[in-house]
């Protein structure tokens, strides 16, 4: 399968769920809470994640009237943009009372790309991890969504995560004085950082 053929959704920096030659991203969607819905079920792929998990996620702060008709709306919204920009009718499942994505769709992410790295760095200081690992991250996660616990947290950690590994991989390439690659990495730290 080539990588044409999945659909890339990156999570750092700016959101956008790409596929073929067209792409959605935040600007497109004009609703943080439409990002953050799809943003969370697409971190959550891998199972069936319940209405009211939603909603909390979504309502929290907020006291709203309808929640489960909030929710299928979004959802509608979500499904029609999906329909009109990529022909997909069926990338979102529903269940009894949850949703879930299609496991027929073959998904790139860049944070579950991100984790997989930093899981195989903890048994290995290949400098190629390090590259993959390091190149994943452009930027603070999910910037576009503001004020929400869950998202702060996350991009608390993955930049710490991210601070963490360039300070080790930094001493790795001094170690081997390689100084041009360690100013590289550094330089591009520093950027990412501001």
């Amino acid at each position: 399968m080539s990588m044409n053929d999945y659909v890339h959704i990156t999570m750092f920096r700016k959101f956008s769920f790409s596929y073929h030659n067209c792409t959605i991203d935040s600007d497109t969607m004009k609703s943080e809470k439409l990002v953050k819905l799809f943003a969370y079920l697409l971190s959550h792929y891998q199972r069936t994640v319940p209405s009211n998990e939603l909603i909390e996620m979504l309502w929290y702060l907020d006291d709203v009237d309808n929640p489960i008709g909030a929710l299928k709306n979004l959802i509608y919204r979500l499904r029609a943009l999906l329909k009109k920009e990529f022909g997909f009718t069926d990338f979102i499942i529903t269940g009894k009372g949850s949703y879930a994505i299609n496991l027929a769709y073959h998904l790139r992410i860049d944070t579950v790309e991100f984790e997989k790295y930093e899981k195989y760095l903890r048994d290995s200081s290949k400098p190629e991890y390090f590259e993959k690992f390091l190149n994943e991250y452009t930027g603070k996660y999910l910037v576009e969504i503001k004020e929400d616990h869950n998202t702060l947290s996350k991009r608390v950690y993955y930049h710490s995560l991210y601070m963490d590994k360039v300070v080790e991989y930094a001493k790795l390439l001094e170690d081997k004085q390689d100084y041009e690659k360690m100013e590289t990495i550094a330089k591009r730290a520093i950027e990412i950082d501001n």
